[in-house]
């Protein structure tokens, strides 16, 4: 199923649900200019083991894996993504909650979290669309608010 992914899309969250990590690699280069993957190999390894399922059968007999995913009319099945934007604001709250606690390490950590996370949203729907528009306004202009909190403080 990996190879139908990696081969139907064109989107570096469905490229990393099929195990194809060069590839998605590829697409963030060629897409974003991002250079540095480091960051981004917890989140690889972690999307790509929370798209299947484990099905035991016969005690003596190995489980079998089955990938989760959603079934379209009009398309081949993709693979379900555990991020959403709505977890994404979840994080964001939390962020902003370290932030007026005066905890300015965590908040960080935090937004940055977000900030590598949302590289793998994918919209499946308009109003999904709508909502990342949304956030990522809002988002990105407290991150600028941030940066520049941190420039001049030295945090």
């Amino acid at each position: 199923m990996g190879e139908t992914w990696q081969r139907s899309s064109k989107l570096p969250a469905d490229h990393v649900l099929a195990g194809a990590f060069d590839s998605a690699m590829r697409i963030l280069h060629q897409e974003l200019g991002i250079v540095n993957f480091e960051p981004l190999k917890p989140i690889f390894l972690s999307l790509f083991s929370s798209c299947k399922t484990s099905l035991s059968g016969i005690p003596s007999v190995p489980s079998m894996l089955f990938p989760l995913q959603i079934k379209n009319e009009d398309s081949p099945s993709t693979p379900v993504i555990p991020i959403s934007v709505s977890s994404l604001v979840q994080q964001l709250q939390v962020g902003y909650q370290t932030t007026t606690s005066g905890k300015f390490g965590e908040a960080l950590h935090s937004f940055r979290n977000i900030l590598y996370w949302s590289l793998f949203v994918v919209t499946r729907s308009k109003s999904e669309l709508n909502e990342v528009f949304i956030f990522d306004f809002f988002f990105f202009k407290k991150i600028l608010l941030l940066r520049f909190f941190f420039f001049f403080f030295n945090f």
